[in-house]
């Protein structure tokens, strides 16, 4: 399965460190994913990719007001993983 991913904060302005936060928190799992401009893919099962979302909401949410998180679902049985493009990299907290 792959999902895409945006959480926003809606109570103030720059976004630099929650991305660092939620990639710092996606790295805490088994999950391939993949940082973008317009949110997160991730891959794996639907437990543990629900899990990781949620979890990365709950931390912006207990520093912010209201938070709005939006989810993407690719559940395509032909279709069963995504790959990096040569040279690329995984996204690390400290590349943000």
């Amino acid at each position: 399965m792959l999902v895409h991913f945006n959480i926003y904060r809606l109570d103030s302005s720059p976004l630099a460190q929650e991305v660092a936060e939620v990639v710092r928190t996606l790295q805490t799992t088994s999950l391939k994913f993949q940082p973008g401009p317009m949110g997160i893919r991730v891959q794996g099962q639907w437990d543990e990719v629900m899990a990781a979302i949620r979890k990365c909401h709950q931390h912006l949410i207990r520093k912010h007001l209201r938070v709005l998180t939006t989810i993407v679902i690719d559940d395509d049985q032909n279709v069963a993983t995504f790959s990096l493009q040569q040279g690329e990299k995984r996204c690390t907290a400290a590349s943000l």
